[in-house]
């Protein structure tokens, strides 16, 4: 019987970091700074803040149903802070987008999402959302 691979994406969602990785390599593991800027669409379609030659991982945006988000160091430059107090969860479909296409994944993809909390507290008042 043949086995099917499934590309997998290990993704964290730390409170300072989006850890993210497609294999066991050290190599491979990304860190993306946790920050996310809402922005006009306009604003992302424009591209006006891309730098150039520089580490993509510094310059990830995104558009999503409408809406523009800057991800990470970008973010940050746009003012954004790492969201500590927030919901660890209302960002967490952009950021794993953003790992989605870091890796420049398609297709069949198994994804294993790590979303630590704090406490029991911001647990109860965050499981609203799944």
């Amino acid at each position: 019987m043949a086995y099917k691979v499934h590309k997998v994406l290990s993704v964290d969602l730390g409170r300072t970091s989006t850890k993210a990785c497609v294999d066991r390599h050290p190599d491979g593991v990304v860190l993306i700074p946790s920050n996310v800027a809402h922005l006009p669409v306009e604003e992302v379609r424009r591209g006006g803040f891309e730098t150039g030659f520089s580490d993509p991982l510094l310059d990830i945006w995104l558009e999503y149903q409408g809406r523009g988000y800057a991800i990470g160091q970008l973010a940050a430059d746009f003012g954004a802070n790492l969201g500590v107090g927030q919901s660890k969860v209302e960002d967490a479909l952009v950021k794993v987008f953003a790992c989605i296409g870091h890796f420049d994944l398609q297709g069949d993809l198994y994804i294993v999402l790590g979303l630590p909390y704090l406490s029991q507290e911001q647990f109860d008042r965050e499981k609203i959302y799944f």
